[in-house]
């Protein structure tokens, strides 16, 4: 049997070296670990105990993972709304001081925390206030960018429910402004590529009880319509205040009925439009999350609709394109602000490892640079290193964060002392040359 790995171990990819601290849980496929690079870094590291070499498909899988996360970060503010790996690699490892005879999978992601998942904040609201209707109705319409984006880059995430949708809290301010963040993507399937595990009963598709669209119950592959379907329960529960399956004992954990339902291939679900809560004028939306409930994938709308309606929405038009039946364009977005900017040109920062985008205040931490320089970013500490903001008409300004960094920030070779306005060609860096990044603009 393949040894599985430990605290203690050590593992080394072509580009970096890890050494595992903490088991933080136990997954059906893959265990994960709080782990450190051989800069000190601290990273969020999985180990696969399915595939094995001894599955068929454990090359495919590694290649099938390469692939999405190249897509999670080909497209600028795709890769702001999701966490995706930084190094995927197979390699064996030292185990108990000695090295294993057969390699394993690995992904390291970002070690993300102290932000809010979507339950918790539906739950518990805002600092224990609850939302107001309109908040909620942000809260929805950031969401739904941020999946219909996932959608555009031919990615199904399969696994939606609140917990793997974080919302990471913009500025301190009364104003409730935030950026969606959808994590646990290693088992997402790509629309137009088979999923190497296809076929395989000892795996099949991952998804959570609770949350399983009829597809997921019934074993078939998930697609766009699934997630859909499984958007809308957790609309549901945002905007209307409970899961529409909910059992006579409240527990949605094992809507007992639906599934039965599902499963015997009857599509009477019973369910009528939800009443939304108070101060959530969307009835347009309300119409669509019915229809995204329909056993039928073909008949459920797109996650791009269901954005499209929310936005109209929350700009006064709740029914401009509620009985829209194909799906809806989206416009460029910037899903950071409870208001949304679409047209002023956009801050565009550009380094040796990627390119970051934004349409509005946002404040840069190491996890943003380490995408936009790589491993420059260790230079930077726990706070912000800076923060970008709209000036006056269409100029950009770069701010010292309100707490000092460990290192400081400098613009074309000088410490950053003030705020600035950013020109095209402004080198952006910690100290004179490290994490080096230039600015331009986009439309």
């Amino acid at each position: 049997m393949p040894i599985v790995p430990t605290p203690g171990d050590r593992v080394a990819s072509p580009r970096h070296r890890y050494a595992l601290l903490k088991l933080l849980n136990k997954g059906a496929c893959a265990n994960a670990f709080s782990a450190t690079d051989e800069n000190g870094e601290k990273v969020f590291l999985k180990a696969y105990t399915s595939p094995t070499t001894l599955k068929p498909w454990y090359d495919d899988y590694l290649r099938y993972e390469i692939e999405l996360n190249r897509r999670l970060g080909a497209e600028p503010v795709l890769a702001q709304q999701t966490v995706r790996a930084t190094d995927v690699f197979s390699a064996t490892f030292e185990h108990e001081g000695r090295p294993t005879r057969n390699p394993n999978i690995f992904q390291v992601f970002p070690f993300v925390s102290g932000n809010r998942n979507l339950g918790d904040l539906i739950d518990a609201g805002d600092g224990g206030r609850a939302l107001s209707g309109p908040e909620r109705l942000m809260v929805a319409t950031i969401f739904l960018a941020a999946l219909a984006r996932l959608h555009e880059a031919k990615i199904v995430h399969a696994d939606l429910k609140p917990e793997n949708v974080q919302m990471v809290r913009l500025g301190t301010g009364k104003e409730l402004r935030f950026r969606p963040l959808l994590v646990d993507m290693d088992f997402s399937v790509l629309a137009d590529r088979r999923a190497p595990w296809h076929g395989d009963p000892s795996v099949g598709y991952v998804g959570t009880p609770g949350w399983f669209s009829p597809e997921h119950l019934r074993g078939d592959v998930p697609t766009t319509a699934s997630d859909a379907f499984t958007a809308s329960l957790i609309l549901w529960r945002l905007l209307a205040g409970a899961h529409p399956f909910a059992s006579a004992l409240g527990d949605d954990a094992e809507p007992g009925d639906y599934r039965e339902r599902v499963l015997a291939g009857r599509h009477d679900f019973g369910l009528e439009m939800p009443s939304l809560l108070p101060g959530v004028a969307a009835p347009g939306l309300a119409r669509l999350l019915l229809r995204a409930l329909s056993p039928d994938p073909a008949k459920r709308p797109s996650v791009a609709e269901l954005h499209a309606t929310a936005l109209a929405a929350r700009r006064g038009g709740a029914d401009a394109v509620a009985s829209a039946t194909e799906p809806t364009t989206i416009p460029p977005l910037v899903t950071r602000h409870s208001s949304l900017v679409t047209s002023r040109p956009r801050l565009v920062l550009t380094g040796p490892n990627g390119v970051f985008s934004t349409g509005g205040r946002f404040a840069v931490t190491r996890a943003t640079l380490r995408r936009i320089v790589g491993d420059d970013a260790r230079y930077a500490g726990d706070a912000p290193q800076f923060v970008l903001e709209r000036g006056a008409g269409d100029d950009w300004l770069v701010l010292p964060p309100p707490e000092a960094p460990r290192n400081p920030t400098y613009r074309n070779g000088a410490p950053l002392g003030a705020p600035a306005v950013l020109a095209a060609g402004d080198v952006l860096s910690i100290g004179p040359v490290k994490a080096a990044c230039t600015v331009s603009f986009s439309d």
